[in-house]
């Protein structure tokens, strides 16, 4: 994917219209809530980032960092297409490669904390 297109593609999915969010039901009346709700996880392929998982808020579930702190694994709660049965999805990313990933999910998991 071109840089550029790839650039497009992000600000796209992370900064869609007002209206769009609000049709979708993610935006309760506070644009500026609209980028912390969704996070694209990527992977550098030849030296250009390609989207390779997106996570929103509502779906995080756990975000684990590997021993060795170059990789860590992001969970999130999805749907099988076939059975429309819920399952845990992993991604493993390289954590140098998606720092707003990191601090997304740490955000996410303290208003999860403060909210129980």
């Amino acid at each position: 994917m071109d840089q550029a297109l790839f650039h497009l593609f992000i600000q796209r999915l992370t900064s869609p219209s007002q209206a769009a969010l609000q049709a979708l039901g993610i935006l309760e009346g506070n644009p500026a809530q609209s980028y912390s709700q969704l996070v694209v996880v990527i992977q550098l392929v030849d030296g250009r980032p390609q989207p390779i998982d997106t996570v929103a808020k509502e779906n995080f579930l756990a975000y684990e960092i590997e021993n060795d702190d170059a990789y860590a694994v992001i969970s999130s709660l999805a749907i099988d297409r076939r059975t429309a049965k819920p399952y845990v999805h992993r991604v493993k990313l390289v954590r140098a490669q998606n720092a707003h990933v990191e601090k997304a999910v740490k955000t996410w998991a303290q208003d999860r904390d403060s909210q129980s």
